[in-house]
C-alpha cells in the first residue's frame, strides 16, 4: 500500500498534519491548500481502507484522517 502511494507521490501525506485555517481567513492560498489537503486525505484514506479486509474496514472507516488510520492500524498490528 505504501509503495503504491509512494509511486503517486503521496507518501509524505502520512507524515503531515491537517493545516490550520481560520473560518474568517481571507488568504486564498491557505484556503486552497486546506481544501486540497482535504481532497488528498480523502483519496489516501480510501486507498488504505480499500486494501483492508471487510472486518477491518468496519473498524477503521470512521477514523477521520489517513494518517490516523495508518497509525491506529500499525499500533494494533505491531503491538
Amino acid at each position: 500500500m505504501l509503495f503504491y502511494l509512494m509511486t503517486l507521490h503521496l507518501a509524505w501525506f502520512f507524515r503531515e498534519d491537517l493545516p490550520v485555517v481560520d473560518k474568517n481567513d481571507t488568504d486564498t492560498v491557505r484556503r486552497v491548500a486546506y481544501d486540497q489537503w482535504g481532497q488528498i486525505d480523502f483519496l489516501c484514506r480510501n486507498y488504505v481502507l480499500g486494501g483492508l479486509m471487510d472486518s477491518l474496514y468496519n473498524v477503521y472507516h470512521n477514523v477521520c484522517t489517513a494518517k490516523r488510520v495508518t497509525k491506529l492500524f500499525r499500533e494494533k498490528v505491531l503491538g
